[in-house]
């Protein structure tokens, strides 16, 4: 089993690093559409390339477990840092249930942001990027936790008010992906935070929506919150928003779980953070 060994340093100075993706592609001038809030099949269809490839549950890439040699801190990019002490951790999870790096999970031609099929200039200005997977155990996708870093703040901040555009103006009519996804009708619900509570320094959008695909006539209901501080920005997309969550660091409620790295990311320093 590939795993690396826990975050070590408060000050996400030096940690051990993130594993690399196991399934790399060629850079292409293409973007493919993200792994982010897409439907709960496309994410277990995902997964099962792991399976398939490399033997689920015997090389898996497990985010944050423990490996048999001795333990030895590394010192690593400060982007990596960032990242891994942002995203959904094994130590945040109950027994059985399991963190995966997605396929592609670190691969920066993989789009972030495709809510509504809309386009996203800020994208370009990714420099890291890092994606997992939360199954129970009976491989259930219920969560997965996207982190990015910009090249500066002010790109977070474009990329959020991009993300308010493309939701006011999403048309209720089918939209072509423009980076080579499905072509999906979105309906919006009233956002679902009105009454969560909110950490002063992290600015938080959340939308609740259906997506619908014409080309097999399925739908899925799905929560997409999008969270970002400095240069920082994440999203936590909940695959099953009608069931029972899997417990986070004890939350068990969307808005409990969307709180724990909400704190998560307060807590990196401004210099890191670029807030």
């Amino acid at each position: 089993m590939l795993a690396v060994t826990e975050y070590v340093d408060p000050n996400l100075e030096t940690i051990a690093p993130l594993p690399p993706d196991p399934f790399p592609a060629p850079r292409s001038p293409e973007t493919p559409r993200s792994a982010g809030w897409r439907p709960l099949a496309a994410v277990v269809a995902a997964l099962a390339l792991v399976s398939l490839v490399v033997g689920f549950g015997v090389a898996t890439i497990v985010v944050n477990a423990r490996d048999s040699s001795p333990r030895r801190a590394v010192t690593v990019a400060p982007n990596d840092s960032v990242l891994g002490g942002l995203i959904v951790q094994q130590s945040d999870v109950p027994a059985g249930d399991q963190v995966t790096l997605l396929p592609r999970g670190a691969d920066l031609t993989v789009a972030t942001l495709d809510l509504c099929n809309g386009r996203f200039a800020s994208e370009a200005q990714r420099i890291a990027r890092r994606q997992v997977a939360l199954t129970d155990d009976q491989g259930n996708v219920f969560l997965s936790t996207e982190a990015i870093l910009y090249r500066a703040p002010a790109t977070g901040v474009q990329a959020m008010r991009e993300l308010k555009s493309v939701a006011a103006h999403c048309p209720s009519t089918p939209v072509p992906s423009p980076v080579g996804g499905d072509t999906q009708t979105t309906r919006f619900r009233p956002a679902p935070d009105g009454t969560w509570h909110r950490t002063p320094s992290v600015e938080r959008l959340a939308y609740d929506f259906v997506a619908t695909y014409p080309a097999t006539g399925e739908s899925w209901h799905s929560i997409a919150v999008y969270l970002r501080r400095g240069r920082m920005l994440m999203g936590l997309y909940f695959a099953q928003p009608d069931a029972p969550q899997e417990a986070v660091d004890g939350r068990t409620t969307i808005a409990g779980i969307v709180g724990v790295f909400e704190a998560r990311m307060a807590k990196v320093p401004a210099r890191v953070a670029g807030a």
